[in-house]
């Protein structure tokens, strides 16, 4: 009787309260026992921060020591992955591997210049110290090379020989290398190309422009107005603020179309980006939405609301499962209650 009672009571909860995870990973929570420590170098420009930030000279090869912590009481095994710092949609900066294209102003790639093992074990109950070499270029550099250091944990998966990357979780560790004061660069901004194509079933307008400068661009305002080609009339406008860019890197920022409801002909794209040292670009393109772009559109919605019919019934079917479980349970206990 009272299992059934806990049962019933769980289920309610988990009806009334839907379950969320929240994965908030920082060296001082280690992620399922494990954990990391960098080790900074002497050359350590900034030594209250929890990353890499090296002054280097031309040429200098040096090794630096990341800690790896290990709290349970089996051996672990970390992937270890490199990547040079690019700019996502969002205007984010990101330090993880990823798919996103480098910028042809990116003479020295972060990846050419460190080096570390893709895999380490680590004991139980113990640390396992991992190597970075790096080798700066010959010529001397402007600005920083920005990369990261991506660390996950990796498990046999259960019943099978393959392996996974446990829950997707990760440790980024930010990384800098310059050699000589930065304070002074300042950014530079350029145009590349507006572009119009459907992405994730939605019309989407891309504005593509790189941060060609070897520095961080901080706190970016983004305005966007589209017009028709021949008029000065704005059919709609988008503002986002607060945006970065990594050094040397382009930023493919999205402004969708879906709402617009936008026919096939020319337009118009204004874009004001400014920053808050006073800094400001605008730039003016032409673009066209075309008869093969809205029948790419009609398609690719079909497609996604063909999985959203199959997601919602997914859905509604495991709801009223629960429902009913519940309501059975219910009138069980109702029946012994009055026996």
């Amino acid at each position: 009787m009272q299992w059934l009672s806990l049962c019933f009571l769980s289920l309610l909860l988990f009806l009334i309260y839907p379950l969320k995870t929240v994965a908030q990973e920082s060296n001082n929570e280690p992620m399922n026992g494990f954990s990391y420590q960098v080790r900074q170098p002497e050359n350590q420009i900034n030594k209250n921060v929890g990353y890499y930030d090296l002054l280097m000279k031309k040429g200098q090869k040096q090794k630096v020591e990341l800690i790896l912590y290990n709290a349970k009481k089996k051996a672990i095994d970390v992937s270890i992955k490199l990547s040079s710092a690019k700019t996502n949609a969002n205007g984010v900066v990101e330090y993880a591997p990823n798919a996103l294209k480098e910028d042809d102003s990116l003479k020295y790639k972060f990846t050419d210049i460190v080096k570390t093992t893709d895999r380490v074990t680590v004991p139980a109950e113990s640390d396992k110290t991992v190597i970075l070499e790096i080798t700066m270029p010959e010529d001397s550099i402007e600005g920083l090379i920005a990369g990261g250091i991506q660390l996950q944990l990796i498990e046999e998966e259960k019943n099978t020989e393959k392996e996974i990357i446990q829950n997707k979780f990760a440790y980024l560790i930010g990384f800098l290398l310059s050699e000589s004061d930065t304070k002074d660069i300042k950014p530079r901004l350029k145009f590349n190309e507006t572009y119009s194509k459907v992405s994730n079933g939605q019309h989407t307008l891309f504005l593509n422009y790189s941060n060609t400068s070897p520095i961080f661009v901080e706190n970016m305002d983004v305005v966007v107005k589209v017009s028709k080609h021949n008029s000065n009339k704005d059919l709609f406008e988008l503002k986002k603020s607060g945006l970065r860019m990594a050094p040397n890197s382009m930023i493919d920022f999205p402004i969708s179309l879906e709402d617009k409801k936008l026919a096939k002909g020319k337009y118009k794209l204004q874009a004001d980006i400014r920053l808050s040292t006073g800094e400001n670009w605008k730039w003016e393109q032409n673009f066209t939405v075309t008869q093969d772009d809205l029948s790419s559109l009609d398609v690719q919605k079909k497609e996604l609301g063909e999985d959203n019919t199959i997601s919602l019934y997914t859905l509604l079917l495991g709801i009223t499962s629960v429902v009913i479980l519940v309501l059975v349970m219910v009138v069980f206990l109702i029946k012994r209650i009055k026996k």
